[in-house]
Protein backbone atom coordinates (compact mmCIF):
# COMPACT_ATOMS: atom_id res chain seq x y z
CA UNK A 1 0.00 0.00 0.00
CA UNK A 2 2.71 2.71 0.97
CA UNK A 3 4.46 1.60 -2.67
CA UNK A 4 0.98 2.52 -4.35
CA UNK A 5 0.67 5.70 -2.41
CA UNK A 6 4.54 6.55 -3.18
CA UNK A 7 3.91 6.18 -7.17
CA UNK A 8 0.20 8.17 -6.98
CA UNK A 9 2.23 10.87 -4.57
CA UNK A 10 4.97 11.24 -7.89
CA UNK A 11 2.50 10.43 -10.89
CA UNK A 12 0.68 13.56 -9.37
CA UNK A 13 3.71 15.50 -9.06
CA UNK A 14 4.37 14.67 -12.67
CA UNK A 15 1.10 16.04 -13.90
CA UNK A 16 0.91 18.97 -12.25
CA UNK A 17 4.81 20.00 -13.36
CA UNK A 18 3.57 19.23 -17.02
CA UNK A 19 0.45 21.89 -16.52
CA UNK A 20 2.88 24.39 -14.92
CA UNK A 21 2.61 27.44 -17.43
CA UNK A 22 4.49 30.76 -16.29
CA UNK A 23 4.43 33.79 -18.53
CA UNK A 24 3.37 32.34 -21.87
CA UNK A 25 5.46 29.81 -21.52
CA UNK A 26 4.45 25.97 -21.82
CA UNK A 27 6.81 23.68 -19.53
CA UNK A 28 8.44 20.84 -22.16
CA UNK A 29 7.81 17.13 -20.78
CA UNK A 30 10.86 15.51 -20.56
CA UNK A 31 13.40 18.51 -20.48
CA UNK A 32 11.76 20.75 -17.72
CA UNK A 33 12.76 23.56 -19.90
CA UNK A 34 10.27 26.59 -20.48
CA UNK A 35 9.31 26.05 -24.54
CA UNK A 36 8.46 29.68 -26.38
CA UNK A 37 5.26 28.94 -27.81
CA UNK A 38 4.49 32.17 -30.86
CA UNK A 39 1.74 33.90 -30.72
CA UNK A 40 -0.55 34.08 -33.97
CA UNK A 41 -1.16 37.07 -36.18
CA UNK A 42 -4.64 37.33 -37.41
CA UNK A 43 -3.01 36.43 -40.98
CA UNK A 44 -1.13 33.48 -39.89
CA UNK A 45 -4.13 31.95 -38.32
CA UNK A 46 -6.50 32.50 -41.02
CA UNK A 47 -4.06 31.06 -43.35
CA UNK A 48 -3.76 27.78 -40.39
CA UNK A 49 -7.69 28.02 -40.23
CA UNK A 50 -8.38 27.55 -44.62
CA UNK A 51 -5.58 24.90 -44.19
CA UNK A 52 -7.31 23.11 -41.92
CA UNK A 53 -11.00 23.42 -43.26
CA UNK A 54 -9.15 21.89 -47.00
CA UNK A 55 -7.69 19.46 -45.04
CA UNK A 56 -11.00 18.60 -43.68
CA UNK A 57 -12.89 18.73 -47.21
CA UNK A 58 -10.37 16.48 -48.70
CA UNK A 59 -10.46 13.99 -46.46
CA UNK A 60 -14.15 13.96 -46.31
CA UNK A 61 -14.50 13.31 -49.92
CA UNK A 62 -11.72 10.55 -50.11
CA UNK A 63 -13.70 8.92 -46.71
CA UNK A 64 -16.60 8.91 -48.85
CA UNK A 65 -15.10 7.76 -52.29
CA UNK A 66 -13.74 5.10 -50.09
CA UNK A 67 -17.24 3.95 -48.40
CA UNK A 68 -18.64 4.47 -51.68
CA UNK A 69 -16.68 1.75 -52.91
CA UNK A 70 -17.01 -0.61 -50.41
CA UNK A 71 -20.39 -0.14 -49.97
CA UNK A 72 -21.35 -0.23 -53.69
CA UNK A 73 -20.22 -3.15 -55.16
CA UNK A 74 -22.59 -4.78 -51.85
CA UNK A 75 -25.75 -2.74 -53.34
CA UNK A 76 -24.66 -3.97 -56.77
CA UNK A 77 -25.18 -7.46 -55.51
CA UNK A 78 -27.72 -7.87 -53.34
CA UNK A 79 -29.49 -6.00 -56.12
CA UNK A 80 -28.87 -8.59 -58.51
CA UNK A 81 -29.78 -11.37 -55.90
CA UNK A 82 -33.30 -9.85 -55.83
CA UNK A 83 -33.76 -9.55 -58.92
CA UNK A 84 -32.75 -13.93 -59.80
CA UNK A 85 -35.47 -14.21 -56.95
CA UNK A 86 -38.00 -12.06 -58.30
CA UNK A 87 -37.27 -13.98 -62.06
CA UNK A 88 -37.75 -17.39 -60.09
CA UNK A 89 -40.78 -16.52 -57.94
CA UNK A 90 -42.55 -15.04 -61.29
CA UNK A 91 -41.16 -18.22 -63.27
CA UNK A 92 -42.60 -20.46 -59.98
CA UNK A 93 -46.05 -18.56 -60.39
CA UNK A 94 -46.63 -19.02 -63.92
CA UNK A 95 -46.01 -22.71 -63.59
CA UNK A 96 -48.39 -23.16 -60.61
CA UNK A 97 -50.88 -20.58 -63.42
CA UNK A 98 -50.22 -23.51 -65.77
CA UNK A 99 -50.51 -26.52 -63.61
CA UNK A 100 -53.95 -25.03 -62.70
CA UNK A 101 -55.12 -24.93 -66.17
CA UNK A 102 -54.14 -28.32 -66.80
CA UNK A 103 -55.75 -29.43 -63.76
CA UNK A 104 -59.14 -27.85 -65.08
CA UNK A 105 -58.35 -29.35 -68.63
CA UNK A 106 -57.82 -32.95 -67.05
CA UNK A 107 -60.98 -32.41 -64.80
CA UNK A 108 -63.25 -30.87 -67.36
CA UNK A 109 -61.85 -33.79 -69.56
CA UNK A 110 -62.64 -36.45 -66.59
CA UNK A 111 -66.04 -35.14 -66.62
CA UNK A 112 -66.52 -35.34 -70.13
CA UNK A 113 -65.30 -38.87 -70.38
CA UNK A 114 -68.22 -40.04 -67.46
CA UNK A 115 -71.19 -38.32 -69.14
Amino acid sequence: MVAYHRFTEKLNKEIEEMEHEDNGHEWKMDTGRPVEIPKLDDQMAIEKGANFLGEVIILSIAASILVTGYVGPKKIKEAEQEKRRREKHEHLAKEIRDLHVTVKDLLKEGREKRS
